[in-house]
């Protein structure tokens, strides 16, 4: 293939196979289809694109994660990722959030939202990614409790049995032969999950271990 371009001249495309919300044979909205574009709207680089979903009526729990720190933005659909992207972001103290709007663009040629919510929710911190499916499984207006976990240990013969209750919140159980200063390490035994209560079993005695849950 060969493209005339122009490069400003986006989703134009080599191909387009599937149906759009107005039938065979007629331009509207794509519910089903599988495209090759030669410049894709926000980048203008090269796209394929597929889908099966028709967005149009259904219900969608979309999840989307910015962390300026980390370099990281991510956009989960219905619990799953779908996109995700890497870079320098602005800070949002960087951001003049004085119109604050739902349904509603800063930009005054851009239409109102034509549908309806059934929840919104800001979280403080970043939400992992198995937080956004629990939440997704739970379904909407859920009052989803996230604090942190108590760890406790027991001795049964010659090993140790950690566990905790997982709270709706996410830990990563650490180990470390020493405190001042600290080296924690990852435990990578096996873990079980009964009845909401995480369980890891390691071996006793070879010196003091101390453990902890990092959120």
């Amino acid at each position: 293939m060969t493209w005339d371009g122009p490069v400003t001249s986006v989703w134009q495309r080599v191909f387009d196979f599937g149906i759009s919300d107005r039938g065979t044979n007629a331009n509207g909205l794509g519910t089903n289809y599988v495209i090759f574009t030669p410049a894709v709207g926000s980048s203008l680089l090269p796209g394929f694109e597929e889908t099966t979903v028709n967005p149009i009526g259904q219900e969608v729990y979309v999840a989307i994660t910015y962390d300026p720190g980390a370099g990281s933005a991510k956009v989960y659909l219905n619990g799953a990722l779908a996109a995700s992207a890497t870079g320098t972001f602005n800070p949002t103290s960087r951001i003049t959030d004085y119109s604050c709007w739902l349904g509603r663009s800063q930009w005054d040629q851009d239409p109102y939202f034509n549908g309806s919510y059934d929840e919104f929710r800001i979280w403080e911190g970043v939400l992992s990614a198995a937080d956004i499916a629990s939440h997704y499984a739970a379904g909407p207006n859920q009052q989803f409790v996230s604090f942190p976990p108590t760890l406790t240990i027991a001795r049964s013969g010659g090993s140790l049995v950690l566990s905790w209750r997982g709270n709706g919140a996410t830990a990563q159980l650490q180990s470390s032969a020493r405190l001042l200063p600290a080296n924690w390490v990852n435990v990578t035994n096996t873990m079980s999950l009964n009845s909401g209560i995480y369980t890891v079993v390691v071996p006793a005695g070879g010196g003091p271990m101390f453990y902890r849950l990092k959120q």
